[in-house]
């Protein structure tokens, strides 16, 4: 998956999550693949679901919610993505 996100290959890579998230749909790297891939095809709504997805899954991960902060960002709900880049802070101070 990697190299196919370091390739800017996006469309293959949504492919290749898909088939592993058939098989596993709580791998975690796997939705986080998809939705940088959704990111950064300019697909913020389904790229949020994946997001609101690995945080279910990660719920005490910082960056989780700092990526989803960007999403936010991009759809223009800025409070959302200000409450939402404050979580990660408390919780990256949490882990300190």
């Amino acid at each position: 998956m990697y190299d196919l996100f370091a390739g800017k290959k996006y469309d293959e890579l949504l492919q290749c999550c898909s088939e592993i998230l058939e098989k596993d749909p709580q791998n975690i790297e796997a939705l986080k693949y998809k939705a940088y891939s959704f990111y950064f095809l300019k697909r913020y709504e389904k790229a949020l679901w994946c997001y609101d997805m690995v945080i279910k899954l990660e719920p005490n991960n910082p960056s989780n919610y700092s990526a989803k902060s960007r999403v936010l960002e991009r759809l223009g709900r800025h409070q959302d993505a200000k409450e939402c880049y404050i979580k990660a802070l408390k919780l990256k101070n949490d882990l300190l």
